[in-house]
């Protein structure tokens, strides 16, 4: 894939275990305990690992605002993204946007480039409108790549083909003053601007062993084995 080429594809119909990507990544609310949605879901799998994270202070509130954890095959995607997103008080589109730009920025940093990305909040479904959910997410995704550079294949969790195809023709207007070529696959070229100029080149992915990483934020996220 080109610098700027964001390649866009639905996982539809999928538990979040079976999501298939070398990385997966969700979010949270800063208030749920237990966890929700596909966070509570990949918590339950991982059998209560985020929970002691949160509980430890060492993810949310305090402690890192992301962390990266293998997942030993409990999860079909390898690799665990998940990442705080603040308090659900007044929480919007607005704010689906911020975090899935957020979730991206730090698979990219990480060096990350095939990601499968859970609709922040998406079991609070904000906005009325058919699809809204998957917009804000798509062009939060896209923010955080015309930011990063390099290029990004983005599978949009629970979301069918066709409806992508929806969506990704309403986010037309906004994606267009982005930097970013994007492909819908299976669909052929969506491109809507010029990419941008190169950015640079991505790090390997590096899961380092028991000792907690850096703090997310401009900078790696905490990895957990």
């Amino acid at each position: 894939m080109r610098p700027g080429h964001l390649e866009l594809r639905a996982a539809a119909g999928a538990r979040v275990e079976r999501v298939a990507a070398p990385l997966l990544a969700v979010a949270f609310f800063r208030e749920d305990r237990p966890l929700r949605g596909d966070a509570g879901l990949a918590d339950w799998r991982l059998c209560g690992r985020l929970s002691r994270l949160l509980a430890g202070g060492r993810l949310g509130g305090g402690g890192s605002a992301a962390a990266l954890l293998t997942t030993g095959g409990r999860l079909r995607a390898p690799v665990l993204l998940v990442r705080e997103m603040g308090s659900r008080r007044g929480f919007g589109l607005g704010r689906v946007r911020e975090a899935a730009s957020g979730l991206v920025a730090s698979a990219l940093r990480a060096g990350f480039r095939d990601v499968a990305l859970s609709p922040p909040g998406g079991w609070l479904e904000p906005g009325a409108e058919p699809g809204a959910l998957f917009r804000a997410t798509l062009l939060g995704a896209a923010g955080a790549l015309a930011e990063q550079g390099g290029p990004l294949r983005l599978a949009l969790v629970g979301i069918g083909p066709a409806d992508l195809a929806s969506v990704l023709d309403a986010a037309t207007p906004e994606l267009a003053a982005l930097p970013v070529a994007v492909e819908l696959a299976g669909r052929g070229g969506f491109a809507r601007t010029e990419p941008g100029p190169p950015g640079p080149p991505a790090e390997a992915p590096t899961i380092p062993g028991p000792a907690p990483g850096r703090q997310a934020g401009g900078r790696r996220p905490a990895v957990e084995p």
